[in-house]
């Protein structure tokens, strides 16, 4: 594995490290933002998120249809079926706008635990490239070696992810001991935040009642609109309240 190291060019190690920590980091800081916010941020966050898993999408596509162009001896329609890109550029540029959304939706619920699972794929994704690269020149061409190696290391890393997630989720559930139900229901309500409740009296609660009742048995069904302005920040409350 150390002499697979070697292959690595540290600038390339800097900035592959850099740019996933920093795309990890925009999922953290902004994909918690997509609820509190309007519809153009969410899409946005989102469309600039799925960025660099369609443009890795986009290059996986082109070496596969260029390695299937060079297997044909003459031109024709199997041809122009298997190596048409436009429909395959197409598809997965959906794809990665939905798998980016339902990502962006999931990671903004992650716990910090969690999160420290998600940044430790990045150094295991470059470890195991490293081994996986020299193997995949010794038999391919320079492109379909590189090609090769990313798609073995993105399996295998997913796998080797799987398996670290299971164990550690396994672990956290393991050492998470109480005493008693209270207990457990008391430490695992401190991750909410605490609601300042304070029960009326019962005359306050008849009070309130009746208040309920007065306003329910003056209530109308209007067919009638005014035509007066209401403040968009208004309309904008009442909708982020809905959301």
């Amino acid at each position: 594995m150390f002499s697979a190291l070697k292959n690595f060019n540290f600038v390339r190690i800097l900035c592959y490290l850099a740019f996933s920590a920093s795309w990890l980091a925009f999922a953290y800081f902004l994909g918690r933002l997509i609820p509190n916010e309007q519809l153009w941020f969410a899409l946005l966050v989102t469309f600039l998120f799925g960025l660099p898993i369609y443009f890795a999408a986009i290059y996986a596509v082109t070496i596969q249809r260029i390695h299937l162009a060079s297997q044909f001896k003459k031109l024709g329609i199997l041809h122009w079926l298997f190596t048409r890109r436009i429909l395959a550029y197409i598809w997965w540029l959906l794809w990665s706008v939905a798998f980016s959304f339902l990502l962006l939706f999931y990671l903004g619920s992650a716990e910090k635990q969690e999160w420290t699972i998600f940044f430790t794929a990045i150094p295991v994704f470059a470890i195991i490239y490293a081994i996986f690269f020299p193997i995949a020149a010794r038999e391919y061409k320079p492109y379909i070696a590189v090609h090769k190696s990313l798609a073995w290391s993105r399996w295998v890393t997913a796998l080797v992810m799987a398996v670290l997630f299971i164990v550690f989720v396994n672990h956290a559930d393991a050492s998470r001991q109480y005493a008693s139900l209270a207990e457990a229901v008391a430490m695992e309500s401190q991750k909410f935040i605490p609601y300042p409740y304070t029960p009326p009296s019962d005359e306050a609660l008849i009070a309130k009642s009746q208040a309920y009742k007065t306003l329910m048995q003056s209530r109308r069904s209007i067919r009638f609109f005014s035509e007066k302005h209401v403040p968009k920040e208004v309309i904008e409350n009442l909708l982020k309240k809905l959301l």
